[in-house]
């Protein structure tokens, strides 16, 4: 099965539209959260996901989600907004309470006509920053609640050795 994902970006205005073709997961993680860090530093606050053509996310993915709404809010409202969601992509942010954190539209939402690029994926990052990435999405994870704590914690003791 592939599992590979890509991710088309374009700016209008303060916003980035980004649309998901095939999986969010870890393995294109650090890149979309180091995008979008450019993105901040360029100015921009306002995030807006397609998930139409998205087959699933992983629990990296969605904490790094979470990561980013905790780095960026700059207010009441989310920076991230979902559009073209599935019900399998709501009970995934659902199930790790995180579906109330973002501003979310399973409506049939058409993105302005953008001329989209694709992102490019560095196949040259370093192994530590993604296993430090992958720490700290689940570390947001965790902090939600009690359900999470739970089902991640080993998993966390194993990253937090990988990184001694």
């Amino acid at each position: 099965m592939d599992f590979s994902g890509t991710f088309f970006t374009a700016s209008y205005q303060s916003h980035i539209f980004i649309k998901i073709e095939g999986w969010a997961i870890q393995n294109n993680s650090l890149f979309f959260k180091n995008f979008v860090d450019e993105m901040v530093a360029a100015g921009f606050n306002d995030f807006v996901i397609d998930l139409q053509n998205c087959k699933g996310m992983d629990s990296t993915f969605m904490g790094t989600l979470l990561y980013i709404i905790n780095q960026v809010k700059m207010g009441p409202s989310s920076p991230i907004t979902l559009v073209n969601m599935s019900e399998e992509h709501c009970d995934l942010l659902k199930n790790l309470g995180i579906f109330d954190l973002l501003n979310i539209t399973t409506q049939n939402i058409a993105f302005p006509n953008l001329e989209m690029q694709k992102l490019s994926l560095d196949t040259s990052y370093c192994p530590r920053q993604h296993i430090e990435l992958v720490k700290k999405a689940h570390e947001c994870l965790v902090v939600l609640n009690d359900k999470n704590k739970e089902e991640f914690r080993d998993f966390l003791e194993i990253l937090n050795q990988e990184l001694e």
